[in-house]
C-alpha cells in the first residue's frame, strides 16, 4: 500500500523579473510519441529553447527519458537527433536520461542504439561532460555547470537503477561536496505525489524503485537539491519535497504529457531559479500551442533550499 502522507513545501507563485543571479533549466518530458508521430512538435520545443536561451538565461535542457518509442528504430533516433541538434548548434548543454523505451527491444539493459546516438561520443567535446558508467555507456553519466559562481552537478541515472549504479552515483556525489546536485532519472515519482514502488511499474526491470533510490541515495547527501523524472502514464504531474538525513531540502518532481494530443502537445517544464530569494518558479509551457498550464499541479513555486538552514 502506498503511504498516506507526504511533505510538500510550496510558497505562493509570483511572476518576477530575472535578476543577474537567476537562471532557468528546461525539462523535456517523455518525447517518444512526438518523436515517432509528431516530430514537428518536438522540434518546436528545442527550437523554443534556443530562441529563449538569452531571455530566460537557460543553462541546460534535462531530458526525462524515453526520447523514442523504439530504441532500435533508426528512423525515430534520426527524428530525435534532428531536434537535439538545434541545442548542439546553439551551444546549449543538455543531459538526456535513458528510459525503458530507449533500450533496444525487450532485451534488458541493451543500450547499443541509444549509445550510438546519445552515448559518450556525442558529449566527448563538451567541457561540462565529466564521466559515465558503465564504461562506454551513457546509461549513467554526469556533468558540471558553474552558474553565477555556483557549481551544479547534473547526475543522470538509468531506468530503475541497479545497485552497482547507485554505488557509482554515491562515489560521484561524495567526491563533489562543493556542488549542488540535481538528479535526472526516468522513473522515480508517481502522479499522486508519492515515489514509485515496485507495484507501480513492471517495465523491463525490477531493480531499484523510487522509494529504494530515496532510501539508498537521494536522501543521503547534503548537497542533493532535486530529483526530476517522467515515465508514469496514469497522470501528468506530481511533486513532493522531503528533508534528507542531513536536513537538506530535496524537491522531487514528475512530469509526463505523452498521453495527450499530438504526442504530448509540446509541453515543457521551465524551472526558474531565484537563489537570492530561495525560490524556484515552475511553469508548464507549450511552444507548439503557445500556451501555459496554470493549475496548481503545473504552475507553482517551491523553496530552493531548506529555509530553516539559511
Amino acid at each position: 500500500m502506498k503511504p498516506a502522507f507526504w511533505v510538500i513545501l510550496v510558497v505562493l507563485f509570483t511572476v518576477e523579473s530575472m535578476s543577474a543571479q537567476d537562471f532557468s533549466l528546461v525539462l523535456l518530458p517523455d518525447a517518444q510519441n512526438e518523436t515517432q508521430f509528431y516530430p514537428q512538435v518536438l522540434a518546436s520545443q528545442t527550437n523554443w529553447v534556443v530562441q529563449n536561451q538569452a531571455a530566460l538565461n537557460i543553462q541546460a535542457l534535462l531530458g526525462l527519458g524515453d526520447i523514442v518509442n523504439d530504441g532500435a528504430s533508426a528512423t525515430q533516433e534520426q527524428s530525435a537527433d534532428a531536434a537535439i541538434r538545434s541545442l548542439d548548434n546553439a551551444g546549449i548543454p543538455y543531459f538526456l536520461a535513458i528510459g525503458n523505451h530507449d533500450y533496444d527491444g525487450a532485451t534488458p539493459r541493451n543500450a547499443t542504439t541509444f549509445n550510438q546516438w546519445f552515448g559518450p561520443a556525442r558529449y566527448a567535446n563538451y567541457p561540462y561532460y565529466m564521466g559515465n558508467y558503465p564504461t562506454g555507456s551513457n546509461e549513467n553519466f554526469y556533468g558540471v555547470l558553474t552558474i553565477s559562481g555556483q557549481p551544479y552537478l547534473f547526475l543522470v541515472l538509468e531506468f530503475a537503477p541497479r545497485d552497482a549504479t547507485l554505488a557509482w552515483a554515491a562515489s560521484v556525489i561524495a567526491a563533489n561536496p562543493d556542488k549542488l546536485v540535481i538528479v535526472i532519472t526516468h522513473s522515480y515519482m508517481f502522479y499522486d505525489n508519492t515515489r514509485v514502488d515496485q507495484c507501480d511499474t513492471h517495465d523491463m526491470s525490477s531493480d531499484n524503485s523510487g522509494d529504494a533510490v530515496w532510501a539508498k541515495l537521494t536522501s543521503q547527501y547534503p548537497n542533493i537539491i532535486m530529483v526530476v523524472s517522467g515515465h508514469v502514464t496514469s497522470g501528468n504531474a506530481g511533486r513532493r519535497a522531503d528533508l534528507g538525513v542531513n536536513g537538506n531540502l530535496v524537491n522531487q518532481m514528475f512530469s509526463n504529457y505523452q498521453t495527450v494530443a499530438n504526442g504530448g502537445n509540446g509541453w515543457l517544464r521551465i524551472l526558474k531559479f531565484h537563489p537570492s530569494q530561495n525560490t524556484i518558479d515552475v511553469l508548464t509551457y507549450s511552444p507548439f500551442l503557445n500556451s501555459y498550464q496554470t493549475d496548481a499541479a503545473n504552475q507553482f513555486t517551491v523553496y530552493y533550499q531548506n529555509p530553516m538552514l539559511s
